[in-house]
């Protein structure tokens, strides 16, 4: 199976697993694809470097492939992997975890600023846009009714400028966007506060908190390992996901405590 996996990531990407990228032994690879990310997840289970996170057998392999459903594996002696960053705390009374984003490299802050260079120079031009693209509305009803040869020169460039102050305006939003992602990736934070009565889940940003949510420890129904995704944190009304920018082994780690953490709360409760 695990040849299966690396000979499917020959073909998507052209390139041999051997000659691409890794991380703690895993394959780096779906950056250079545009496919279901399902089969990516299926993929990366099939070429896992741990054996335990890999398909057990075929039969599970093909179950998961048409119906999406991955094993739950046990998450027993993970330790926090050497050089990780996550900060995590807990005695019997709380739980702290706060993971920072990746380290900032120079290029990341490079292509933030371009893009924050790009919004500020943007947004004249947009106005400018807009202002010609009013006056041009306004010209040709103006002269609907008194001169139609005019009237036929100006409506293809109320049209023109109607579509290039509408498109300008997508690729602005687009940029928008990115920025908005780059910031969070590279200068937030996401905490989780556990006690034995409630939890709160805060996403921070330059030390700031921007989002946040309250809830009780009773309402928590499952915590789960998402191989090679993320941390899931399902109550009876939300899921909440975190761990995206983390390791495998990170992620197994941290829902090892989680889950240890909340074991004896509730026997402690009982």
């Amino acid at each position: 199976m695990y040849a299966l996996g690396a000979t499917l990531i020959h073909l998507l990407t052209g390139i041999t697993p051997a000659d691409l990228p890794q991380q703690d032994l895993r394959i780096q690879w779906s950056d250079r694809v545009s496919v279901d990310p399902q089969l990516i997840r299926w993929i990366d289970v099939l070429t896992a470097p741990d054996l335990d996170a890999r398909f057990s057998s075929a039969a599970e392999a093909r179950e998961a492939l048409h119906h999406h459903r991955y094993p739950q594996r046990s998450l027993t002696n993970c330790p926090q992997p050497k050089g990780s960053r996550v900060q995590l705390k807990k005695s019997p009374q709380q739980l702290i975890l706060k993971i920072p984003q990746p380290t900032r490299s120079f290029r990341d802050i490079l292509k933030l600023g371009g893009d924050l260079l790009l919004t500020a120079c943007s947004l004249p031009l947009l106005l400018l846009f807009g202002l010609i693209f009013l006056g041009l509305g306004i010209g040709l009803f103006a002269t609907l009714s008194h001169n139609g040869t005019l009237f036929l020169v100006l409506l293809p460039l109320v049209v023109f400028m109607g579509w290039l102050w509408r498109a300008t305006n997508q690729e602005l939003g687009k940029v928008q966007d990115e920025v908005d992602y780059n910031l969070r990736h590279l200068f937030g934070c996401y905490c989780l506060y556990l006690t034995p009565e409630h939890f709160i889940i805060e996403r921070e940003l330059l030390g700031l908190t921007y989002q946040r949510h309250i809830g009780k420890i009773a309402d928590i129904k499952t915590i789960q390992l998402i191989p090679f995704t993320e941390i899931r944190v399902e109550t009876w009304m939300i899921t909440y996901s975190f761990g995206e920018n983390l390791t495998e082994n990170e992620r197994r780690w941290l829902v090892q405590e989680l889950q240890e953490w909340l074991q004896q709360v509730s026997r402690g409760g009982g």
